[in-house]
Protein backbone atom coordinates (compact mmCIF):
# COMPACT_ATOMS: atom_id res chain seq x y z
CA UNK A 1 0.00 0.00 0.00
CA UNK A 2 1.50 3.31 -1.00
CA UNK A 3 1.97 6.06 1.53
CA UNK A 4 -0.57 8.34 -0.15
CA UNK A 5 -3.29 5.67 0.03
CA UNK A 6 -2.39 4.99 3.65
CA UNK A 7 -2.61 8.70 4.52
CA UNK A 8 -6.00 9.00 2.81
CA UNK A 9 -7.21 5.94 4.71
CA UNK A 10 -6.02 7.40 8.03
CA UNK A 11 -7.66 10.71 7.16
CA UNK A 12 -11.04 9.08 6.47
CA UNK A 13 -10.77 6.79 9.50
CA UNK A 14 -10.03 9.70 11.81
CA UNK A 15 -13.14 11.56 10.65
CA UNK A 16 -15.21 8.41 11.07
CA UNK A 17 -13.95 8.23 14.65
CA UNK A 18 -14.81 11.91 15.18
CA UNK A 19 -18.38 11.30 14.02
CA UNK A 20 -18.76 8.28 16.32
CA UNK A 21 -17.38 10.16 19.30
CA UNK A 22 -19.61 13.13 18.51
CA UNK A 23 -22.65 10.84 18.59
CA UNK A 24 -21.57 9.25 21.90
CA UNK A 25 -20.98 12.69 23.41
CA UNK A 26 -24.43 13.84 22.24
CA UNK A 27 -26.04 10.74 23.76
CA UNK A 28 -24.35 11.38 27.11
CA UNK A 29 -25.51 15.00 27.12
CA UNK A 30 -28.95 14.14 25.74
CA UNK A 31 -28.59 16.37 22.68
CA UNK A 32 -30.46 15.61 19.47
CA UNK A 33 -28.46 17.05 16.59
CA UNK A 34 -29.11 17.28 12.86
CA UNK A 35 -25.68 16.25 11.65
CA UNK A 36 -26.20 17.55 8.09
CA UNK A 37 -26.89 21.09 9.29
CA UNK A 38 -23.98 20.81 11.70
CA UNK A 39 -21.48 19.72 9.01
CA UNK A 40 -22.72 22.32 6.54
CA UNK A 41 -21.07 24.93 8.78
CA UNK A 42 -17.68 23.40 7.97
CA UNK A 43 -16.08 25.31 5.11
CA UNK A 44 -12.56 25.78 3.88
CA UNK A 45 -11.47 29.10 2.36
CA UNK A 46 -10.39 28.61 -1.23
CA UNK A 47 -7.08 29.78 -2.62
CA UNK A 48 -6.98 32.97 -4.69
CA UNK A 49 -3.35 33.28 -5.75
CA UNK A 50 -4.03 33.96 -9.43
CA UNK A 51 -5.76 37.28 -8.69
CA UNK A 52 -2.41 38.96 -8.06
CA UNK A 53 -0.95 37.49 -11.28
CA UNK A 54 -3.17 38.41 -14.25
CA UNK A 55 -2.77 36.70 -17.61
CA UNK A 56 -1.24 39.12 -20.08
CA UNK A 57 0.87 38.85 -23.19
CA UNK A 58 4.14 40.75 -23.28
CA UNK A 59 6.51 40.57 -26.26
CA UNK A 60 4.95 37.37 -27.57
CA UNK A 61 5.36 35.46 -24.30
CA UNK A 62 2.56 34.50 -21.93
CA UNK A 63 3.52 35.30 -18.36
CA UNK A 64 3.20 32.98 -15.38
CA UNK A 65 -0.46 33.93 -14.79
CA UNK A 66 -1.64 30.70 -16.48
CA UNK A 67 0.69 28.65 -14.30
CA UNK A 68 -0.76 30.30 -11.20
CA UNK A 69 -4.28 29.44 -12.43
CA UNK A 70 -3.30 25.77 -12.78
CA UNK A 71 -1.69 25.69 -9.34
CA UNK A 72 -4.70 27.47 -7.82
CA UNK A 73 -7.09 24.94 -9.41
CA UNK A 74 -5.06 22.05 -7.97
CA UNK A 75 -4.98 23.58 -4.49
CA UNK A 76 -8.72 24.30 -4.58
CA UNK A 77 -9.39 20.72 -5.71
CA UNK A 78 -7.44 19.34 -2.74
CA UNK A 79 -9.14 21.72 -0.30
CA UNK A 80 -12.65 20.92 -1.53
CA UNK A 81 -11.88 17.18 -1.54
CA UNK A 82 -10.59 17.32 2.04
CA UNK A 83 -13.64 19.31 3.15
CA UNK A 84 -16.14 16.92 1.56
CA UNK A 85 -14.34 13.80 2.80
CA UNK A 86 -14.29 15.18 6.33
CA UNK A 87 -18.01 15.98 6.17
CA UNK A 88 -18.76 12.51 4.77
CA UNK A 89 -16.69 10.84 7.49
CA UNK A 90 -18.29 12.77 10.33
CA UNK A 91 -21.80 12.16 8.99
CA UNK A 92 -21.18 8.43 8.47
CA UNK A 93 -19.59 8.04 11.90
CA UNK A 94 -22.49 9.91 13.49
CA UNK A 95 -25.13 7.78 11.72
CA UNK A 96 -23.35 4.47 12.48
CA UNK A 97 -22.15 4.75 16.07
CA UNK A 98 -22.36 0.98 16.57
CA UNK A 99 -19.18 0.53 14.52
CA UNK A 100 -16.24 0.76 16.85
CA UNK A 101 -13.60 2.55 14.81
CA UNK A 102 -11.16 2.50 17.74
CA UNK A 103 -10.63 -1.22 17.21
CA UNK A 104 -9.75 -0.57 13.57
CA UNK A 105 -7.47 2.24 14.70
CA UNK A 106 -5.74 -0.04 17.22
CA UNK A 107 -5.03 -2.70 14.61
CA UNK A 108 -3.94 -0.04 12.16
CA UNK A 109 -1.42 1.26 14.68
CA UNK A 110 -0.01 -2.28 15.01
CA UNK A 111 0.21 -2.56 11.24
CA UNK A 112 1.98 0.82 11.04
CA UNK A 113 4.48 -0.26 13.71
CA UNK A 114 5.20 -3.44 11.73
CA UNK A 115 5.61 -1.43 8.51
CA UNK A 116 8.00 1.01 10.20
CA UNK A 117 9.93 -1.90 11.70
CA UNK A 118 10.27 -3.58 8.31
CA UNK A 119 11.41 -0.30 6.75
CA UNK A 120 14.05 0.08 9.47
CA UNK A 121 15.55 -3.37 8.86
CA UNK A 122 17.78 -2.25 5.99
CA UNK A 123 19.29 0.77 7.81
CA UNK A 124 19.67 -1.42 10.90
CA UNK A 125 21.66 -3.88 8.79
CA UNK A 126 23.91 -1.06 7.63
CA UNK A 127 24.38 0.03 11.23
CA UNK A 128 25.34 -3.49 12.29
CA UNK A 129 27.86 -3.76 9.43
CA UNK A 130 29.28 -0.34 10.39
CA UNK A 131 29.65 -1.41 14.03
CA UNK A 132 31.37 -4.67 13.00
CA UNK A 133 33.79 -2.76 10.78
CA UNK A 134 34.43 -0.26 13.58
CA UNK A 135 35.11 -3.14 15.99
CA UNK A 136 37.53 -4.77 13.54
CA UNK A 137 39.35 -1.45 13.12
CA UNK A 138 39.64 -0.96 16.89
CA UNK A 139 40.95 -4.51 17.38
CA UNK A 140 43.51 -3.99 14.61
CA UNK A 141 44.67 -0.72 16.20
CA UNK A 142 45.03 -2.43 19.59
CA UNK A 143 47.07 -5.25 18.01
CA UNK A 144 49.23 -2.72 16.19
CA UNK A 145 49.94 -0.80 19.40
CA UNK A 146 50.78 -4.00 21.28
CA UNK A 147 53.12 -5.02 18.46
CA UNK A 148 54.84 -1.62 18.53
CA UNK A 149 55.23 -1.82 22.33
CA UNK A 150 56.59 -5.36 22.02
CA UNK A 151 59.10 -4.29 19.34
CA UNK A 152 60.22 -1.34 21.49
CA UNK A 153 60.64 -3.68 24.45
CA UNK A 154 62.72 -6.09 22.37
CA UNK A 155 64.87 -3.24 21.07
CA UNK A 156 65.42 -2.04 24.61
CA UNK A 157 66.40 -5.51 25.74
CA UNK A 158 68.66 -5.93 22.71
CA UNK A 159 70.27 -2.56 23.47
CA UNK A 160 70.91 -3.62 27.06
CA UNK A 161 72.39 -6.88 25.78
CA UNK A 162 74.78 -4.95 23.51
CA UNK A 163 75.82 -2.79 26.45
CA UNK A 164 76.29 -5.90 28.57
CA UNK A 165 78.33 -7.56 25.85
CA UNK A 166 80.58 -4.48 25.63
CA UNK A 167 81.25 -4.74 29.33
CA UNK A 168 82.10 -8.37 28.98
CA UNK A 169 84.72 -7.60 26.36
CA UNK A 170 86.14 -4.82 28.48
CA UNK A 171 86.83 -7.11 31.42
Amino acid sequence: MSYIKLMIFLFILSFLMIGGELYRGDQELGIERDIYNHTSQISVPLSNISASHPIEQTRGLINEGRLYKIVESGINFLLISAEQVSKMGIEYGYQNPEINFKVIWKYLVYILIIIIGVLLLKPLGYLIVFLIMLGITIVEQIKKRKKIKWIKKIKKVMKEDYVFQDYIFVF
